[in-house]
């Protein structure tokens, strides 16, 4: 259900580098109203970082199948090879 923006909330991750970490995507999934945990994709790091806003804790996870593949600028679409750098 959709929920109504109350207040914001700055968080400060000690353990994220300007310049090393690129935090770009964010997702909050919720279970109750007070039991929130945004997740965020670090894009130069391939990793996932999760913030708790009930514990105001957060934490990392990072897996081989997070990081790009080498071919990942590839495509092939209706039998068609297309490059996504032409």
């Amino acid at each position: 259900r959709d929920r109504d923006v109350t207040g914001v909330q700055t968080v400060l991750f000690r353990s994220v580098d300007k310049k090393r970490n690129f935090l770009n995507d964010l997702v909050v999934g919720c279970t109750s109203d007070s039991d929130c945990i945004a997740y965020i994709t670090d894009a130069s790091t391939a990793r996932l970082v999760l913030y708790d806003f009930k514990d105001n804790t957060s934490w990392s996870v990072a897996h081989p199948s997070m990081k790009a593949t080498p071919d990942g600028s590839n495509l092939t679409i209706l039998g068609e090879h297309k490059s996504t750098f032409n």
